[in-house]
């Protein structure tokens, strides 16, 4: 090999050769030859990132982003992934991480925000880098918080899902529905998830996430059932809901702090946190009024009685309708009978932390002037009304 004087300008490039240069000490004519005896020319490297190209990432969301260089001695396959250099990067926010010799961007970020990142790609044969600054958006986590202020807290038939969705990486999203357990029939939908009615049809897959129909039910009041919907591999639940609004044997009045509708339709709304441990109802919070029905005009001859269930939810028993008494107006005629609601709330498990929860109660109401018509297992033969309340346990917000 023949050497002349060479400036020492030329030795920045040869930091990742065995040669050093020292003032206008002899340098190699040629820094890289060939297996032919040839020159070769180092490429010059650039990353060329768009930054544009970077997708938008989420919170919980799996998140992946490849960079793709020119130039250098590095090589590049059908799928992006590339070899030949060598990778890093800073400012990435919690939860990411970039691979050193793919140049690969892979997690789940932790937290939401715009990160200035700056991503450096080094040849791994000639000497030499590049690096490109670009912003890194990481929106809040999937969410249809929204959904909250809906008269009802919930997607009723005829409104599309899209309306209320904010957060997520924006990419498409799919939704699933379990099929009924018939071997589970206090929990025919998996815990907490509520219940479908009879005449609403779902239409949940990778591509649909609605609901359409008429509430067949023999009942009056509002259902309420869970849709998972997924997005980048991240899982929320959405409730979605329909309602019989045609009043049965009797007029139902209910009050409850978190609601603002009296008809008995809108769902009680719960707010939870994770290490919350007290008791839900009480206190005439909510209120029940059951009006009307076939009632005669003399003293002590009218009887009421109601049973009910509860589908499973993560409110723990007992379950209680008491106290219930009956209603009279101002001359002493028995004109209904109200009930309180109460259950145990323990602080919930960790499939519930952060996530809504279904506990649907189903109610018969009775009334007759015959004390044995109205009571225990000839309640439900004998009511006049089937009512279904359902109870929404919704996360604090963070």
């Amino acid at each position: 090999m023949s050497f002349s004087k060479r400036t020492v300008g030329l030795c920045g490039l040869l930091l990742a050769t065995s040669f050093a240069c020292v003032g206008d000490e002899d340098a190699p004519e040629c820094f890289f030859p060939d297996d032919a005896g040839g020159c070769l020319t180092p490429p010059i490297l650039d990353i060329s990132i768009d930054c544009s190209d970077i997708p938008l990432a989420a919170r919980r969301a799996t998140f992946a982003y490849t960079a793709v260089p020119t130039g250098g001695s590095g090589s590049c396959d059908a799928e992006g992934l590339c070899s030949g250099y060598l990778w890093s990067a800073t400012g990435l926010p919690g939860g990411l991480d970039i691979d050193p010799n793919t140049g690969r961007i892979t997690g789940v970020p932790e937290e939401e925000g715009t990160f200035p990142i700056t991503i450096t790609a080094s040849d791994t044969k000639f000497a030499g880098e590049d690096v490109t600054s670009c912003d890194l958006v990481v929106n809040p986590a999937l969410n249809v918080e929204t959904l909250r202020d809906e008269a009802r807290h919930c997607l009723q038939p005829g409104q599309d899902v899209n309306d209320f969705i904010a957060g997520g990486d924006g990419t498409a999203f799919s939704c699933s529905f379990p099929d009924r357990d018939a071997a589970q029939p206090a929990c025919p939908y998996r815990d907490g998830g509520g219940v479908l009615p009879a005449g609403i049809t779902l239409s949940v897959d990778d591509t649909n996430c609605s609901h359409s129909g008429t509430v067949t039910e023999d009942a009056f009041g509002t259902w309420v059932w869970m849709v998972e919907m997924t997005q980048s591999d991240y899982s929320i639940f959405v409730p979605f809901c329909a309602s019989q609004e045609t009043p049965q044997g009797h007029d139902i009045t209910v009050t409850y702090s978190g609601s603002t509708a009296t008809d008995g339709l809108e769902p009680a709304i719960v707010e939870f946190s994770p290490n919350m441990n007290s008791n839900f109802g009480g206190s005439q919070d909510p209120f029940f009024e059951v009006l009307g029905g076939s009632l005669c005009t003399g003293g002590g001859c009218n009887f009421f009685g109601f049973n009910f269930e509860v589908t499973c939810s993560p409110l723990d028993p007992p379950f209680s309708l008491e106290p219930g008494q009956k209603i009279q107006d101002g001359g002493g005629a028995d004109i209904g009978f109200s009930h309180e609601m109460s259950a145990d709330f323990p602080a919930v498990g960790t499939a519930f932390e952060e996530r809504p929860w279904v506990a649907n109660w189903s109610i018969d109401y009775c009334n007759s002037t015959s004390g044995g018509d109205c009571m225990d297992a000839a309640i439900s033969t004998n009511a006049q009304t089937h009512f279904n309340y359902a109870v929404v346990g919704w996360p604090a917000a963070n």
